[in-house]
């Protein structure tokens, strides 16, 4: 799964780092990154206000929907490739 494509179209001013993406948490207002997503795991965690979870429910979050409706638009980011 990619998850870089899916994390990225949520998250502000991100950078790579070796198997992470690194931005600012869009969860809460902050300066400087403290959000990191693992891409090969699709698991988040933001140091500054303990948002942690999966590529799931961070979609279910985001959107203000269910996981089972965030799984299904997931797998469409995933057949948009």
């Amino acid at each position: 799964m990619d998850y870089e494509n899916i994390f990225s179209q949520y998250i502000e001013d991100y950078k790579i780092r070796r198997n992470e993406l690194i931005g600012l948490c869009p969860f809460h207002e902050e300066d400087t990154p403290s959000f990191n997503a693992n891409l090969e795991t699709g698991v988040y965690h933001c140091f500054g206000c303990g948002a942690k979870g999966n590529v799931t429910t961070f979609i279910s979050e985001m959107e203000g929907i269910t996981t089972k409706e965030a799984w299904k638009k997931i797998q469409n980011f995933e057949r948009s490739k």
